[in-house]
């Protein structure tokens, strides 16, 4: 069984939709595997991933707090613009 590299990164500040998007752009959808221990991403790939790598994935302090709110799923209740 071949040993794959291990790449470990904090996921405190990682947005994980453009990490995942990385990787599989890198690596193909089955190069890689992400498990999350003790709060941090555990990657494993076909090669080693350098912190310039990783650099884009990883927001600062200030970053997460300009980034808007997630939006609230839309009530059932909204009208959908149409009448009966």
């Amino acid at each position: 069984m071949d040993a794959k590299p291990t790449t470990s990164i904090p996921c405190r500040n990682v947005d994980p939709e453009k990490l995942s998007m990385y990787l599989t752009s890198r690596f193909g959808k089955k190069g890689f595997r992400v498990e999350l221990r003790h709060n941090s991403y555990q990657i494993r790939s076909r090669s080693p991933l350098s912190e310039d790598d990783l650099m884009p994935f990883i927001m600062t302090q200030t970053q997460t707090q300009t980034q808007p709110a997630a939006k609230a799923p839309a009530s059932p209740n909204q009208s959908s613009g149409s009448s009966t």
